[in-house]
C-alpha cells in the first residue's frame, strides 16, 4: 500500500503536466497494474452510463484498443522502445482521470451526456472530459515527439480507432 500513493502522485503530476512519460520507470509490473486499473474504471464508468450487460466487454475492448492504438502509433513513428513507459503513462493517466470523473458521473446519472439541461454537473463532466483529452494529447506529443497539433490529431485518431472497434464489435455481435 505504501508504494501505491507515490504512483498515484506520479500520475497526478503527469495529468498536471509536471512530469513526462519518460519520467516513469520502465516496468512491466507498473504497466500491468495500470492496464488493470484502467480496465476496472472503464467497467465502472460503462456500468454507470449504460443499461447494457455488455458494459464489461466494452471496457475490455476499450482498454485493449487503447494499447493497440498506442502500439501502432509507436510502430508508425519507429519508437516502439518507448512502449512500457508510454503505455504506462496512457493507461495510468486514463485510470486516474476516469476515476476522478466517477463521482461526478454517479451524481449526474446515466443520462448526463444526452440531458439537454446545462448545470454545474454537466460543466464538470465536460471539463474532466476535456482535461482527459488534453492529457492524452500531452502523452502522445511527448512520446512520439510531435507538435501539439500532431498530438491533437493522434488523440483524435486514437478515439476514432476505439470508437470504430466498438462499432465493429457491436455490428458483428449486436448489442452486448
Amino acid at each position: 500500500m505504501t508504494t501505491l500513493f507515490p504512483k498515484i502522485a506520479l500520475f497526478l503530476n503527469m495529468c498536471l503536466f509536471r512530469v513526462k512519460p519518460e519520467d516513469l520507470p520502465v516496468s512491466k509490473n507498473l504497466l500491468i497494474h495500470c492496464i488493470a486499473a484502467t480496465t476496472v474504471v472503464f467497467m465502472i464508468r460503462n456500468i454507470m452510463l449504460t443499461d447494457s450487460s455488455g458494459a464489461v466487454v466494452y471496457a475490455l475492448i476499450q482498454s485493449t484498443m487503447l494499447g493497440v492504438s498506442l502500439y501502432l502509433f509507436l510502430k508508425m513513428y519507429k519508437k516502439t522502445e518507448r512502449w512500457l513507459q508510454s503505455a504506462s503513462a496512457l493507461y495510468g493517466c486514463s485510470a486516474f482521470m476516469v476515476a476522478i470523473a466517477l463521482p461526478i458521473l454517479a451524481f449526474a446519472g446515466p443520462d448526463v451526456i444526452f440531458d439537454p439541461t446545462f448545470d454545474l454537473t454537466k460543466i464538470l463532466v465536460v471539463v474532466t472530459s476535456l482535461w482527459y483529452f488534453i492529457v492524452t494529447i500531452f502523452i502522445l506529443r511527448e512520446t512520439l515527439e510531435i507538435s501539439n497539433f500532431g498530438g491533437f490529431g493522434m488523440a483524435i485518431l486514437l478515439e476514432v480507432m476505439i470508437g470504430l472497434s466498438m462499432a465493429g464489435i457491436t455490428g458483428l455481435t449486436g448489442p452486448l
